[in-house]
């Protein structure tokens, strides 16, 4: 709307709770603009289908509705583009992007031509119920968008300026589309998907980037990412606090609520590789590993909603002396905020040797356990990961060699193992989930979904000398199902394997494909039934505009599915995300940021991340690794 003249008529509104005005003409006015203003027509109709129009070349408008009956939707009509909004009674009522995504929302419909074409008393009444409610989830769902602009209105009723500020100033940098009824709004500079979400049910299965930018992921080293109840994202890195060895923090932030990041970790030793569990009423548990004396430690910070975080605690001391430096722990917790940490310990005493420890946490006795060793202490572990559900039911997977001399490396056969337990009580089942027959390369990835049913996948070699991925299955209450091969290559490696589970015990497993034939590498992935018991082929998920890497994956209850990863691109470095929707499959991916020059994709590359809840609304950030 730059250079436009803004007028808004006053409005003498008839019967309102303000008071009765002596003049009987009431009016819908309001402006309508795209980020410059609409030179065109602008319509109204009552839900009669009575129709009023009037030109503007400036966005501007007002109708004399006294003679009409309300609610009324509007029309905005130029160079063979429609917009609309739509007014429960006389007042302000603004034509631009948001309104009608509101409108759409409200109306559980993308085409919004077909609702003013054919107005009926039913239609509009329920539009017009349904306003509200809708105007009130778009402001949510768009606040930390809104909120950078001084945006945060009502965008039907507000009134705004064209002075490049507040909501013209949004108008004016982002663009709204509508596709196949996804909508999206996304940088009109950069391109970048800054939102998306089906407008039926209302701006559900929504995904966000728009509270994070490459300004935070420069800082942001090897960030994770978790999504609470409320909608809000806690985004946690480390960064470096000045040059050299010993110089880093851990950082937190509240993506919806804080502009600035919280320093939970101490100011002393190098602390790194954070992760993030939050509890079904907003309290969260951030672990790290963090150098002492040249030795890593796992440390542990917990917030807890309404008061804040509290201290860092060492939880590492307790462990024997003998022990050698701790590895990058792993977390998840219940909804009561029982959380399990995981990670991996060096013995001192026998080279190559690694053990997997396991510590709980307590609400009610608010403290954690002592680490106790899970893996048997003879062969070496690695490779591991805990999860959790709600109830509290959990189970971790971890790689252990075969050979029982303590050691262990590249080319020595292992095995897939998972431990079976509660938050609450530890680990007392462990099971080899792996087959023997062929040599394990690792990278196990572990799922569980509401009712228990437990997920492991991991990567094994195949007949014909490629490395697939595997995956077993234990219902819950059940025994572990016989491994089956999800993705069964003889074109390339997979590599990176990651599970999800939705609400019905459907999963998602993705990787990295390479086609040694294209000498390309690829984002694939592949959908089980639980119905069915049965893989769906795998699919390539990524476009053919250059390899990729990092990929990973978010399922809501509902089985919608965000997968994001980096690319090298011809030009750039990028970050891109992709959709799958129940009603739909895979969409195309969509750009989520391109990366500066100094990101080559390899010696400093992109970390991407995305976290669901279980009102299916997604989250993406990026971060900075270098090698």
């Amino acid at each position: 709307m730059r250079n436009m003249i803004l007028a808004v008529i006053g409005l003498l509104l008839l019967g309102c709770s303000g008071g009765q005005s002596s003049n009987s003409t009431m009016t819908v006015s309001g402006v309508a603009a795209t980020g410059a203003a609409v030179s065109g027509t602008i319509f109204l109709k009552d839900s009669a289908g009575h129709e009023l129009s009037m030109a503007t070349t400036d966005g501007t408008f007002s109708f004399d509705v006294s003679a009409l009956k309300p609610p009324f939707m509007l029309k905005a009509s130029w160079g063979g583009k429609t917009m609309y909004s739509f007014a429960a009674a006389a007042g302000t009522a603004n034509i631009t992007p948001l309104t009608q995504m509101i409108v759409a929302a409200a109306a559980s419909s993308t085409d919004l031509d077909a609702a003013y074409q054919a107005p009926s008393p039913t239609t509009f009444s329920t539009i017009a119920a349904n306003l509200p409610a809708a105007t009130a989830n778009l402001r949510n769902s768009l606040k930390p968008l809104l909120a950078s602009y001084g945006a945060d209105m009502d965008p039907i009723s507000g009134k705004f300026s064209a002075n490049g500020s507040g909501m013209d100033g949004l108008l004016d940098h982002v663009a709204v589309t509508s596709v196949s009824g996804t909508v999206s709004i996304t940088d009109r500079s950069s391109g970048a998907t800054l939102f998306s979400a089906t407008a039926s049910p209302a701006l559900a299965n929504s995904v966000s980037a728009m509270n994070w930018a490459n300004d935070s992921a420069a800082v942001a080293q090897d960030p994770d990412l978790k999504v609470s109840e409320a909608g809000d994202g806690l985004a946690v890195w480390w960064s470096y606090t000045g040059t050299g060895y010993g110089a880093s923090v851990i950082q937190a932030r509240w993506l919806n609520s804080e502009q600035s990041a919280t320093q939970i970790s101490t100011a002393t030793g190098f602390a790194m590789m954070p992760k993030v569990a939050i509890d079904g009423n907003g309290n969260a548990v951030v672990v790290w590993m963090q150098s002492d004396n040249q030795l890593n430690n796992v440390w542990v910070n917990r917030y807890v909603a309404g008061s804040g975080w509290g201290s860092p605690k060492k939880l590492t001391s307790a462990v024997s002396s003998a022990t050698g430096p701790s590895g990058v722990p792993s977390i998840a917790i219940d909804a009561a905020g029982n959380a399990v940490i995981m990670w991996n310990q060096s013995d001192a005493a026998v080279s190559s040797h690694f053990d997997v420890y396991t510590s709980q946490y307590s609400v009610a006795n608010n403290a954690w356990s002592t680490p106790a060793m899970l893996s048997t202490g003879t062969n070496s572990a690695y490779g591991y990961k805990v999860v959790a559900n709600n109830s509290g039911t959990a189970a971790v997977i971890y790689n252990q060699f075969q050979r029982t001399d303590g050691r262990g490396g590249n080319g020595d056969a292992s095995d897939i193992w998972v431990a079976t337990g509660t938050t609450a009580g530890g680990f007392a089942t462990r099971t080899k989930v792996s087959s023997s027959a062929n040599p394990i390369y690792g990278q196990g990835s572990l799922a569980i979904d509401p009712a228990g049913d437990i997920l492991a996948a991991w990567i094994q070699n195949n007949n014909s000398g490629y490395f697939d991925v595997w995956a077993s299955r234990q219902p819950a209450g059940g025994s572990w199902e016989a491994p089956k091969t999800v993705a069964n290559s003889v074109t390339g490696e997979c590599y990176s394997p990651e599970v999800a589970l939705d609400a019905h015990g459907n999963a998602f497993a993705t990787w990295e494909q390479q086609l040694d034939t294209e000498g390309r590498q690829y984002v694939a992935a592949s959908h089980y039934s639980a119905a069915s018991g049965v893989w769906d082929a795998p699919a390539e998920i990524s476009e053919n505009i250059g390899n990729t890497y990092d990929q990973h994956i978010a399922v809501d209850p509902s089985g919608n599915a965000t997968l994001v990863w980096y690319q090298i691109e011809s030009a750039a470095v990028t970050v891109r995300s992709a959709q799958y929707l129940q009603s739909s499959g895979w969409g195309i991916s969509q750009l989520i940021a391109t990366m500066g020059a100094a990101y080559d994709g390899y010696t400093v590359f992109p970390v991407p991340r995305v976290a669901v809840n279980s009102s299916g609304k997604s989250i993406i950030i990026w971060g900075t690794g270098s090698m």
